[in-house]
């Protein structure tokens, strides 16, 4: 089916006969097509209750279910107050309205502009949205940035029985480290899209930044009560359901000691002349691993772990700390009983031990 993704993008400008520059919003429309399939078509990996507690509201509930589709999870698309998002409500022509006078502003595209981009779905546009450049000259635009956003966010909506479903990498139990209120750390599901991602380490500054939470896998209900204690599955999880453990099965492991690898190389990387010899020899299989592992569903080897403790262990540069505690993270992984990495330690020594 056709679909038409509206988007508000900020930009500055000097209009005529004026000195200084005024803020502007544009709006835009990215055609798409979107693959059409039925519930029927897909199985059930897992549903859930997920209770959301709001300061001076409510509890809220919010029901979801993640379907398997060509080796893809499928997860409804929808935000905290509207969990579904139905394909009638997009616009049916480029710059068009909605067919559905309630249309809701798509969680994940609309970004930081989801009421000027509601507004514009309802055709109750309560400020300035220039359709087409502005007169005078144009300082800066984000014009293209929120475009190419839209459409590679575009590229992960199916459309199952009428409404939109996104195509996710992996469901995954996020444990939150936030105290709230002095209650104790909570766990919840957090879904990352094929296309973009806020705030992934997609760039070179980011990816030098060490990750702030650590994803888990939730293919046994055993490793939620583990990692977030049954009074945190109890407090945000009403219910919980497996329908496909294998469905749900990711890779949190190997992304994160992944990325603490990847944020090893680049931080070690001015002081590799400093280093040993075997240091060298490793940072030179560390960078190789990230490289491999980050285009391929390939899992690490023992001799590229070992090469990134070695590693860790030989830098003493400014950033030392953050690589060893970058390190210590991953530890947590390679001795939980219930991971990869960690269940293949009581393999025979000396023995290779087989991929996974």
């Amino acid at each position: 089916m056709k679909a038409y993704l509206p988007y508000v993008y900020m930009f500055d400008f000097i209009p005529p006969k004026r000195v200084r520059s005024v803020y502007g919003y544009g709006a835009g429309t990215v055609e798409v097509d979107v693959p059409e399939i039925s519930l029927s078509e897909t199985g059930l990996a897992a549903s859930l209750e997920y209770v959301v507690d709001r300061p001076q509201q409510k509890i809220v509930v919010l029901p979801a279910e993640y379907r398997t589709w060509n080796g893809s999870l499928l997860s409804r698309v929808g935000d905290e107050c509207v969990p579904t998002f139905k394909a009638s409500w997009l616009p049916t022509a480029p710059d068009g309205r909605s067919r559905m006078p309630s249309a809701k502003p798509l969680y994940g595209f609309v970004m930081g502009e989801g009421e000027l981009v509601e507004q514009r779905l309802f055709g109750h546009e309560r400020v300035v949205i220039h359709r087409d450049p502005p007169k005078g000259n144009i300082i800066w635009s984000h014009e293209d940035r929120d475009r190419e956003i839209v459409k590679r966010l575009a590229g992960d909506l199916v459309s199952v029985d009428g409404e939109l479903w996104r195509k996710t990498r992996y469901a995954a139990l996020c444990l939150d480290m936030r105290h709230r209120e002095g209650r104790p750390l909570w766990s919840h599901f957090a879904q990352e899209p094929f296309g973009y991602l806020p705030f992934a380490r997609n760039t070179v500054d980011q990816r030098q930044v060490t990750q702030v939470r650590k994803l888990f896998d939730v293919s046994q209900a055993d490793r939620l009560v583990h990692h977030a204690g049954s009074l945190g599955v109890d407090r945000n999880f009403r219910s919980l359901v497996v329908h496909d453990h294998d469905a749900l099965a990711f890779d949190g492991e190997r992304e994160f000691i992944k990325d603490s690898m990847d944020f090893t190389v680049l931080t070690t990387e001015n002081s590799v002349g400093e280093m040993s010899a075997s240091a060298i020899v490793a940072w030179s299989a560390v960078r190789s691993a990230v490289e491999r592992v980050s285009k391929t569903d390939e899992d690490f080897t023992d001799g590229e772990i070992e090469a990134f403790r070695l590693l860790a262990t030989e830098y003493t540069g400014e950033k030392s700390d953050l690589v060893r505690e970058s390190l210590g993270w991953c530890e947590d992984y390679l001795n939980d009983k219930w991971g990869r990495y960690g269940s293949r330690r009581d393999a025979t020594p000396g023995v290779p031990k087989a991929g996974m």
